[in-house]
């Protein structure tokens, strides 16, 4: 079964277009899951319009992205879903996203595993502002299936974009405190303990504008990552510290369960991630947990360097 998950909150701008996107898909046989978290406009009415019998809405309080996400990953379990999409309330899906996804999917070899694909971007009136998130972002995907250390660094798969298989849906229940957000975390999680596979092929047209989640730190060209770095250096630092704060919670989440590999790895990376100065730098270095280029990486290890 194919299930798609959908967070609305305030969303009622662009969410007829994204849902006649899903609708439209050449991939028909899905349930789509829409939960609204605690919207205080007109979403929860337009949604309870949709006639479509693919189309289930409840709605909840507001938890944030997160806490709706996997409030809406335990409704998926209770479907014994073997595959889940997410899906954002202002993107506009391309009609082959499911198709494409899936036909990556099922190049995975058993057990836990993520694909999540290349996209379009637009912006809060539609146009399209490139054509590839990661030639703008400049991403260095590992071409040896090795995505940890990178995605450590810097979370770069998003949700809407992605499809992640049942063995996956299962391992990431019961998520812990202190995670940056539902996507990064299955990302890990995926690329400790399985597959994770890219497709390059744009499968969403992804909308950046100032009022979604990703939209306010979405532009990662050059000129923004240096304006953030020396505007805001502190909480870039903080951000740091964040991202490797999940070496811990892995470590305490899975513990004996991790593969054997990971252990003196995540252990000392958690430790990096508490303390500062050269020494983290050095084992941030030796683990490869690195953004991508000598500038990307220059900003990185500073903010590791001076954290307190």
């Amino acid at each position: 079964m194919n299930v798609i998950l959908m967070s609305t909150y305030n969303g009622s701008r662009y969410l007829s277009q994204q849902l006649e996107s899903v609708l439209q898909q050449t991939v028909g046989d899905f349930t789509l899951l829409i939960r609204d978290d605690g919207s205080k406009d007109d979403t929860l009415q337009l949604l309870q319009q949709c006639q479509d019998p693919r189309v289930r809405v409840f709605a909840g309080e507001n938890l944030g992205p997160s806490g709706s996400f996997f409030a809406l990953l335990e409704e998926a379990r209770k479907l014994d879903a073997d595959q889940v999409f997410f899906c954002d309330q202002d993107d506009i899906w391309m009609p082959q996203k499911i198709e494409l996804l899936l036909a990556e999917l099922a190049k995975c070899p058993s057990g836990p595993a993520l694909v999540f694909s290349d996209f379009s971007m637009i912006d809060g009136e539609g146009n399209i502002t490139g054509d590839s998130y990661a030639n703008m972002a400049q991403l260095r995907i590992p071409r040896d299936g090795n995505f940890f250390p990178k995605l450590l660094a810097q979370p770069y798969i998003f949700g809407c974009a992605s499809v992640l298989n049942k063995a996956l849906l299962d391992l990431i229940a019961n998520p812990p405190e202190g995670i940056e957000m539902y996507d990064c975390w299955i990302a890990l999680v995926a690329s400790v303990f399985g597959t994770v596979r890219y497709l390059s092929t744009p499968t969403i047209y992804h909308r950046f504008h100032t009022n979604n989640a990703t939209g306010k730190a979405g532009m990662n060209t050059l000129s923004s990552r240096i304006r953030r770095v020396t505007g805001q250096l502190k909480q870039q630092s903080a951000n740091t510290a964040l991202r490797l704060h999940q070496a811990q919670l892995l470590l305490d989440r899975y513990g004996s369960a991790l593969p054997a590999q990971y252990h003196t790895q995540l252990a000392e990376l958690a430790k990096a991630g508490k303390t500062a100065g050269f020494s983290a730098v050095k084992t941030l270095r030796k683990y490869a947990v690195a953004r991508g280029g000598r500038l990307q990486n220059g900003f990185f290890y500073l903010t590791a360097f001076i954290r307190r």
